[in-house]
């Protein structure tokens, strides 16, 4: 077994790497990221059998070519022997040849994972092997956080009567997630709360502080799109569309999995939700 930066035929092969519960990122979403330039080959290593099969991964993402910013894809084939061992060998071999680029390491890794993980067993061991790994590798704060999604085949919730909802600009949005911010048991936000006030992190937590990717006019009005879905809910993967409108600002972050049209269903959503706001 050799671990090795991969060429661009051995990335794209390894997206669809075997493993024993899902905790990232699905094969068509990493296919997707490779396609995009978003994970790439120097910033990558795969541990490699004697046959010559990816039986361990280690894909470092960026949102341009100039520098990675997370460790997005980590994962070691379901039936290798000894796969705690061989995760943290990729990490230190990828933390090895990002430090050698000028990169500061370690980046954070995100475990997508079901919010009932715990009651799965396959979903706890792997969790397990992860956080030891990666806390042997360097990575050892841990933060867990309960992400919310509507998808648009679902129908909506039945109206609660003590929850109301109703359109606000940036600075009622701001005010609301700096308040929720004050004395946050959240890692990530007690952290960026060190070297700033609650309203300057949120203001550059929810674009990331990146500027656009592209510049769309539509309706007679300017559209802003951003390389992944940004705001509270951020997932490295997907478009995000940003509009002005009257005082406010229109986001609406898309994440298929299919590169092509991520960027015109945002600009669309994002273009729909205007016209009802004014």
């Amino acid at each position: 077994m050799r671990i090795l930066q991969p060429s661009a035929a051995q990335l794209a092969s390894a997206a669809a790497l075997s493993v024993p519960a899902e905790t990232g990122l699905s094969a068509s979403e990493v296919a997707a990221e490779i396609e995009a330039g978003r994970i790439r080959p120097e910033w990558s290593v795969l541990a490699i059998d004697e046959s010559g099969a990816v039986i361990g991964r280690a894909m470092w993402w960026g949102r341009d070519t100039s520098v990675p910013i997370a460790l997005d894809v980590w994962d070691v084939d379901a039936h290798v022997p000894g796969r705690g061992s061989l995760a943290k060998a990729l990490l230190n071999a990828g933390h090895e040849a990002l430090s050698s680029r000028g990169v500061a390491i370690p980046l954070p890794h995100t475990m997508r994972l079901p919010n009932d993980w715990r009651d799965h067993a396959t979903v706890v061991a792997e969790v397990d092997l992860k956080t030891r790994a990666a806390a042997a590798a360097g990575l050892t704060r841990v933060n867990e956080r309960l992400q919310f999604q509507w998808d648009a085949d679902r129908p909506l919730p039945p109206e609660l009567g003590s929850l109301v909802f109703a359109p606000a600009d940036d600075d009622t949005f701001v005010r609301l997630f700096a308040a929720a911010a004050e004395g946050s048991l959240d890692v990530m936000t007690r952290r960026e709360l060190e070297s700033s006030s609650p309203d300057e992190a949120l203001r550059r937590d929810l674009l990331d502080g990146q500027d656009p990717v592209d510049y769309v006019e539509t309706g007679g009005s300017t559209v802003e799109v951003y390389d992944g879905a940004l705001g509270p809910l951020r997932s490295a993967a997907g478009r995000t569309a940003a509009t002005d409108v009257m005082e406010s600002t229109v986001m609406a972050s898309v994440r298929t999995g299919d590169a092509s049209a991520e960027q015109l269903k945002a600009i669309a959503l994002a273009d729909l939700v205007a016209l009802e706001v004014e």
